[in-house]
């Protein structure tokens, strides 16, 4: 039976404004995630960067992704309105007038270095960010000097096993994606020994800012390689792994291959 949509198409930012305001209120945080299409809004991603910013640390990043074809959409010269990732990480630094640099982000934890871009930054308190240097990304282990940014790539990590890179990026998205860590009651008994470590903890938390975008594969971009590097599955009825990209493939007419079958 159709349904008719509470809001129809068309512009939704002040609806969206407000949607930030309230999850702000009730302590739930925010992570933007915009499609970007190239002729549509790749000329924005510096407003989108500025636009979190100011709504940080209720914000708590934006994570980007190209655009794919997926469903029915047709696709037909699509490849027009295909943004790949070093294109984007261009547009942010040359957007945001290099407060983002190219040389700030980081290959991925546990997929294939091709899938997806990441970045920590800083809040600086006067709208613009600092790089945190974290690694090869910013969910892994960090190297020995984690503030500055780095001069070469020979900093970067050697690649860990699947699973921890798995582990160690879930608990980056469920540390960096939630809400800014509320202020702990002082006790005027009892005075803890890491009182003022988890006070600089849940400071540093607060003044957080992630950049990261994904690009998903469709059924003209399928690359075996990046599938079989894959470290986010679906589960299957049958009990098997099917890669993220892999699950979500359609064919040009919109036919799924796994989900729903």
């Amino acid at each position: 039976m159709p349904c008719t949509p509470r809001y129809a198409a068309g512009p939704l930012a002040d609806i969206k404004r407000t949607a930030i305001e309230r999850c702000a209120a009730a302590r739930i945080g925010v992570v933007l995630v915009p499609t970007i299409v190239a002729g549509i809004n790749l000329d924005q991603v510096g407003d989108i960067i500025r636009f979190g910013v100011s709504r940080a640390p209720a914000v708590r990043g934006v994570h980007f992704q190209p655009v794919g074809s997926f469903g029915r959409y047709p696709w037909h010269n699509g490849n027009e309105a295909r943004v790949t990732l070093p294109e984007l990480m261009t547009a942010l630094e040359r957007q945001t007038d290099a407060m983002v640099r190219v040389e700030d982000f980081h290959p991925p934890c546990c997929e294939h270095s091709l899938c997806s871009f990441s970045a920590s930054f800083t809040l600086d308190g006067k709208g613009g960010l600092g790089p945190v240097w974290t690694g090869p990304s910013s969910c892994c282990t960090p190297p020995a000097s984690p503030l500055a940014r780095p001069a070469t790539a020979d900093v970067y990590h050697a690649p860990i096993r699947a699973d921890e890179g798995s582990r160690q990026s879930k608990s980056f998205v469920a540390r960096q994606w939630g809400p800014p860590p509320a202020p702990e009651p002082a006790s005027p008994t009892k005075v803890q020994a890491d009182d003022f470590s988890r006070f600089l903890e849940r400071a540093s938390l607060s003044r957080r800012f992630s950049i990261s975008a994904m690009g998903f594969q469709d059924i003209w971009t399928l690359d075996l390689e990046r599938a079989k590097g894959c470290c986010i599955h679906v589960v299957d009825a049958r009990a098997r792994l099917i890669p993220f990209c892999i699950y979500n493939l359609t064919a040009p007419d919109g036919r799924t291959l796994y989900r729903g079958r």
